[in-house]
Formats: structure tokens, C-alpha cells, sequence
């Protein structure tokens, strides 16, 4: 397929398309004259420039969480670090120690996207209208949010996980 055919018209040419135009129609007034691809360009631009808007804010409050689940967990296994250290002193491993804090925080993630699940299901209907060609329970879409909170909530846990399990036993213990 030609670059012509696909709708480009390489903008040096665009003056000898005019004059061809106006010798073969002389009476006919040629104006806005564009390439296929610059008026669908101009046609998308709106749109484009509000997707932009909306992924900002959506990777912002992606940020934001990501940040909250860092702190909660931060602050929950500070509140079990003398539980840890006991742990800790009879035996378990810090590979041992991690998965135990991460997976309260998993059991929570789970918990919360399965509430988000049923939420959208349930407001499938409101969500409808802002939504441009993707249903509300578009398979794809959800998995694709689920795997994003998942991964974001594994490595906002990741941290104080990592942390928890290099507490020296006997430190811990002098904190209770």
C-alpha cells in the first residue's frame, strides 16, 4: 500500500495540488486543504489530550496508594517487630519471616479487589456512559487492574517485609 493511499499527502506537494485543482477547476475556491491523517489528528486531539489528563490522574493515585499500602504495612509490621523477633529467636529464617508479612498483606489485597470486583459489577450500569467502546466488566481491563494493584501492593509491601526479617532477635526483643 502507497503512502497515498493510506491517506498521506506530504505537505511539499500540497501547492501543486492546488494548482492543478484551480487550472482544471478555475471557479471552484480551494481552502483548508489536509492530509487524511491531519484531519483525523485534529478529529482525536480532543480525546488524546483527555486520556493523557485521565492516565496522569489515574497513575498519580496509583502513586498515592501505593505510598498508603507502604505506610500501613510499615506501620503494622513495626507494631509486630517483638512477635518477629520471637519468631525470629526460635528459628525462622528471614525468607520465613517475609512471606508471613506478606501474606497479610496479599490476604487484604485479596479482600479489597474482590470488593472492587463486585463494586464494578454492580456499577456497571453508571459506568457505562463515560466508558468509550469497553464494557464495565471488560475481562481484559480488570485482570489487566487487578495484576497492576497486585504488583504495586506487593512491592509497596515488599519494603517492610525485607525489613522485618533483618531485625536482629535479640534488638527485637529489647523493644518489648
Amino acid at each position: 500500500m502507497s503512502q497515498f493511499a493510506r491517506g498521506w499527502l506530504p505537505p511539499a506537494i500540497m501547492p501543486a495540488v492546488r494548482e492543478a485543482v484551480s487550472r482544471t477547476l478555475p471557479g471552484v475556491p480551494l481552502y483548508d486543504v489536509h492530509s487524511m491523517t491531519e484531519r483525523v489528528a485534529g478529529e482525536l486531539a480532543p480525546r488524546r489530550s483527555m486520556t493523557a489528563l485521565v492516565l496522569m490522574f489515574a497513575l498519580g493515585a496509583l502513586a498515592v496508594a501505593a505510598v498508603g499500602l507502604y505506610a500501613v504495612q510499615s506501620y503494622a509490621v513495626g507494631q509486630r517487630r517483638p512477635e518477629l523477633g520471637v519468631r525470629a529467636a526460635l528459628g525462622a529464617d528471614g525468607r520465613r519471616l517475609r512471606v508471613l508479612v506478606l501474606r497479610k498483606m496479599m490476604l487484604l489485597l485479596a479482600t479489597g479487589l474482590a470488593l472492587g470486583l463486585c463494586a464494578v459489577v454492580a456499577l456497571g450500569r453508571a459506568l457505562s456512559a463515560v466508558l468509550y467502546q469497553v464494557h464495565p466488566a471488560d475481562p481484559l481491563s480488570l485482570s489487566l487492574v487487578t495484576v497492576v494493584l497486585g504488583v504495586t501492593a506487593l512491592l509497596a509491601g515488599w519494603l517492610p517485609a525485607r525489613r522485618a526479617s533483618r531485625v536482629p532477635p535479640m534488638e527485637a526483643l529489647r523493644d518489648r
